[in-house]
């Protein structure tokens, strides 16, 4: 299972803390013992055989059903322990989630975490995580949902650069500022605003593009210019006074942020206590657009 979700054995080694030759072995002896081959092996991709596919399904299930047993007992437990298994989006994750991870592994010893920070919505159940972290969109229905927080788009720009250029008062007066664009989004140079009569586009011009929420944080900061970013992106940025906010009324709604896990009957402490954990750090006001949601 480890190497069919990680697409390699290196990376199925990797995850299962052990060496690539190791992982290997074990294969070859799983074929040798059932007769048949399970995976076609080249020098640059790993696939199923039919044969491999039909096992891994019902490996699937059995492993799901072990981990159920696992979280009956872990749930009589009074204190969290053993592995927490979170994947978060990368920023975001960055940002925030690992903060809580420092306070859950300092306040409970006997456990331990491992954080993966992805963009890329992960299956749980497949792929073994105990608990994701996602933005925006309605939750699956197949999972159990924590609404965590509402997150905001925010303008900013660093008091040098407004000190320089002026502090725009209007989206409109943007057509007179250097802005930062975020390259990977569909339309980089279109910032889009919550108005009176609804949603409106104003198109924006600027000498820098970056794919990056963090280097381009990094830029406003430097007096770059403008940036369009999430507001969990900035926090830090805006409470120290590297950033200020600009249109902040204006901005538009990016999404809820939301824990979600598996529907198992049996909720495991360290699950439970890192979710409350988290919706803890993000505050009572259940908004990151404040300098001082994040109490923690």
């Amino acid at each position: 299972m480890a190497v069919v979700q990680a697409e390699s054995f290196s990376g199925a080694a990797a995850t299962l803390g052990v060496a690539k030759s190791t992982v290997s072995k074990q294969v070859r002896a799983l074929e040798a013992h059932l007769g048949s081959r399970l995976l076609e092996r080249t020098t640059r991709s790993l696939r199923l055989t039919d044969v491999g596919a039909a096992f891994y399904a019902q490996c699937a299930e059995v492993v799901s059903a072990a981990q159920e047993a696992e979280l009956a007992v872990t749930q009589l437990q009074p204190t969290p322990c053993g592995r927490l298994r979170v994947t978060a989006p990368v920023s975001f994750g960055q940002r925030v989630v690992v903060d809580v991870v420092d306070d859950f592994l300092t306040f409970y010893p006997e456990v331990s975490v491992d954080l993966q920070l992805s963009d890329r919505v992960a299956n749980l159940v497949d792929e073994g995580y105990d608990l994701a972290i996602r933005i925006g969109g309605a939750p699956d229905s197949s999972l159990v949902s924590r609404h965590l927080v509402e997150t905001r788009l925010v303008m900013v720009g660093s008091p040098s650069y407004l000190a320089a250029h002026g502090t725009p008062q209007t989206p409109a007066d943007l057509g007179a500022h250097h802005c930062l664009l975020q390259s990977d989004r569909p339309a980089p140079d279109h910032w889009t605003f919550d108005g009176p009569d609804g949603e409106y586009r104003v198109r924006v011009h600027g000498r820098l593009r970056v794919n990056s929420i963090d280097a381009l944080a990094a830029a406003a900061s430097d007096g770059q210019g403008l940036a369009m970013l999430p507001d969990f992106a900035v926090r830090g940025e805006v409470q120290a006074g590297r950033l200020v906010s600009v249109l902040r009324d204006m901005c538009q709604r990016l999404g809820a942020v939301y824990a979600v896990y598996p529907d198992n009957r049996h909720l495991s402490a360290k699950v439970r206590v890192f979710v409350d954990l988290l919706a803890g750090c993000l505050g009572p006001d259940r908004s990151l657009s404040g300098a001082t949601s994040f109490s923690r």
